[in-house]
């Protein structure tokens, strides 16, 4: 069985190094962006088996990158990071299809469960 493959996507280094750092030593390989525009680029050459995207991004936000990716594979696991939570906000990128959504700052634990009980999810789906 491969590895699962996460798609980090954040415009701010210190946040996407830690990140990819937490989730590489949780096992998981990693590749990171630090725009919108550059996780599309991604998205088109790889398969990921999640996309953790923070929200508030220059040029493209996270709820429009979910919705374009959306568009693209309706069944992607697509999760917002956001340091600036509001119930608007949340309720938004669901209805683009957000799986869950994370605030900042969040402990490796709380990032860990989210990420698993995602990938759970969607293992309970395809064995359905």
């Amino acid at each position: 069985m491969s590895k699962t493959r996460i798609l980090v996507v954040d415009d701010e280094r210190g946040i996407r190094t830690l990140s990819s750092d937490l989730l590489r030593r949780a096992g998981y390989e990693v590749v990171t962006a630090a725009s919108g525009p550059e996780a599309l680029a991604r998205f088109a050459e790889t398969e990921f088996d999640i996309v953790l995207s923070d929200i508030k991004m220059p040029e493209m936000d996270g709820i429009e990158l979910c919705k374009q990716i959306h568009a693209q594979q309706p069944e992607q696991i697509v999760i917002l990071v956001t340091g600036y939570p509001s119930l608007e906000t949340a309720v938004q990128g669901m209805k683009e299809g957000a799986r869950d959504y994370v605030t900042k700052p969040f402990t490796p634990d709380e990032m860990r469960l989210v990420i698993a009980r995602a990938l759970k999810e969607r293992q309970l789906q395809d064995d359905n």
